[in-house]
């Protein structure tokens, strides 16, 4: 099986460029915005699609024509076809077409679902799964570029409190609810390697360094969580976790 690296961020951060450096630097290929952990089987990721506002299915269509020769000529028909599989089925058979290959996925949304992030453990456990911290500044502008003018806001870039009459675009709380719940599945999975990294200039650019860093990165010790998990009480403001995942780097 090709050796794989997962990276798991936020959205608008650089993080598609940045797998595309690193699966560059070992000859390898980089698979942006699958939406693979969406659904259990892939009957269930087409009822996904059908359901979709947008075309969720178009990386997923391109990964299958260009690396599964059946799928050549009619990648959703492939699909179609072989609604029974699961999701990592449907995944290894991408995987074989790369023939060996080192293999580079990064996942922008994962991070806002914890059941998706544990999905990917389960599919693939052999992988080196990358926590990349985003700068909150640079994550907001880029959000409110993106939904400032856009009728329809994922709720998870909305303040929902009471106090304002409807909701309010709040990038923020994006930023905040992703990277702490990427700290707690990664700190919880011992059974997975991974490291966090800052995205930017001083980020390891290449997957070799990337293993070196998860060598010495993925003790418990390292990856423990100190904040309450029952109720609110025990949750960090943003600021809190910004300066905590800043001291764990």
């Amino acid at each position: 099986m090709s050796a794989s690296t997962v990276i798991l961020g936020t959205p608008d951060s650089g993080l598609r460029e940045y797998g595309e450096r690193l699966a560059k630097s070992a000859n390898g290929v980089c698979l942006s915005d699958l939406k693979l952990c969406l659904a259990a089987n892939v009957a269930e990721l087409l009822q996904m699609i059908e359901l979709a506002q947008e075309p969720i299915e178009r990386s997923l269509l391109a990964a299958l024509a260009t690396h599964v020769p059946q799928a050549k000529r009619d990648a959703y028909a492939y699909l179609a076809e072989r609604g029974d599989w699961t999701i990592a089925t449907l995944l290894w058979a991408i995987v074989q077409g790369l023939a060996g290959r080192p293999l580079v996925i990064v996942d922008e949304l994962a991070g806002f679902r914890i059941g998706e992030t544990e999905r990917w453990f389960s599919m693939q456990p052999q992988a080196l799964f990358v926590h990349a911290l985003t700068p909150r500044a640079d994550f907001e502008r880029a959000s409110l570029r993106r939904y400032d003018t856009r009728l329809f806001v994922p709720p998870d870039y909305r303040d929902h409190n009471i106090a304002h009459p409807s909701p309010v675009l709040k990038p923020v709380l994006a930023w905040y609810q992703l990277h702490s719940t990427l700290a707690r599945a990664l700190a919880d999975c011992d059974a997975v390697r991974r490291c966090r990294i800052e995205v930017g200039a001083e980020a390891p650019a290449s997957l070799a360094a990337l293993d070196t860093l998860a060598s010495r990165q993925s003790g418990a010790a390292f990856w423990s969580w100190p904040f309450g998990r029952n109720g609110s009480a025990g949750t960090p403001t943003p600021d809190e976790l910004e300066r905590w995942l800043e001291s764990h780097r």
